[in-house]
């Protein structure tokens, strides 16, 4: 089996957030561990986030007191490189999505394939 690791960079998506997360947790193959990189959010993300890092175990939070700068692309790879270097397991896949979309079940089953 291969292990699945998922960074998601988080700037301000405390409508999405919570259902985008919980679509990865409900796959058919689950990541082993899910990294959510909150990037400066000024509305409720970081609380939903602190939230789902303290019920699920394959969850962690990564928290900075200040935004990546912005510059087009590059925000969201410092966001995804600060997440990449905190990872706490081992991976054979690592997956960078969007903190907006939803996954149909079999989504990572089919990306391991």
């Amino acid at each position: 089996m291969l292990d699945v690791t998922v960074i998601i960079p988080v700037f301000n998506e405390e409508l999405f957030l919570e259902k985008s997360v919980m679509s990865l947790l409900s796959q058919t193959y689950a990541p082993k561990e899910v990294v959510l990189v909150d990037d400066g959010s000024t509305d409720n993300s970081l609380a939903i986030a602190k939230t789902l890092s303290e019920n699920f175990p394959s969850v962690s939070l990564l928290t900075s007191s200040q935004q990546s700068t912005h510059k087009p692309g590059k925000k969201v790879v410092q966001a995804f490189y600060r997440g990449f270097e905190s990872l706490r397991f081992s991976w054979d896949v690592i997956c960078k999505f969007d903190a907006d979309i939803l996954l149909p079940p079999n989504y990572l089953e089919k990306v391991v394939q």
